[in-house]
């Protein structure tokens, strides 16, 4: 047709190359504080995340409009179009980004920012679905240390083994059941354990462990 045409969507779906994610990484520091906080939350969501989750976890309401409009305009994040359905969200342009931001949560940070995901996730739905219940167990059992129910957490691991199970995911299922069993070894009643114990037998025989 002689016309030159261009289509964003695609371009923003691209994953960029390499040394362009060099580039960017190079000017890390760079960053503001708060837009680094910003983006260190959202590398420990994932690749992709919502803008309702990230702002509550953010926690600033004075700053988080700018930070995140400093995230999109500094080219580390895009909107995600593909997930519209459930809301804004965001995602990494790169997945090395995305790593190279959650390399700078060390120790205490990164715990304490896994902590209070897991806490949002927990107390935004009265009963959480598959998807979001391990996504919630996975976040509070790296923040384990902030989390003062350890019993709690304990259920939480056991639901997740039970649907891990369900979903053939075996080695999930033993993981979150073991993690059950060491939370909830203090004050634990005798039906519970009972039930913890088969879940462990039959999830290490479905694992083929002798």
């Amino acid at each position: 047709s002689l016309q030159w045409k261009c289509d964003l969507q695609k371009v923003n779906a691209l994953q960029v190359s390499d040394n362009v994610f060099d580039v960017l990484s190079d000017n890390i520091g760079s960053l503001s504080p708060k837009v680094r906080d910003l983006l260190s939350i959202a590398s420990c969501m994932g690749n992709t995340f919502s803008h309702e989750l990230l702002e509550k976890v953010f926690n600033d309401d004075e700053h988080f409009d700018e930070s995140l409009e400093l995230a999109l305009s500094s080219g580390w994040i895009i909107v995600d179009d593909s997930n519209s359905a459930e809301g804004r969200s965001y995602r990494f342009l790169h997945d090395k980004m995305q790593q190279a931001i959650y390399t700078f949560l060390l120790g205490e940070m990164l715990n304490k920012v896994h902590y209070d995901i897991g806490c949002h996730l927990e107390m935004s739905s009265e009963s959480l679905d598959h998807q979001h219940l391990l996504e919630c167990v996975n976040h509070l059992n790296i923040g384990e240390k902030y989390v003062k129910d350890k019993n709690f957490l304990g259920r939480l691991n056991l639901e997740a083994s039970n649907y891990a199970k369900k979903s053939a995911d075996f080695e999930s299922a033993l993981k979150y059941i073991k993690k059950s069993m060491e939370l909830s070894s203090v004050n634990n009643s005798v039906e519970n354990s009972v039930l913890m114990i088969k879940q462990r037998a039959e999830c290490e025989h479905l694992c083929n462990h002798s």
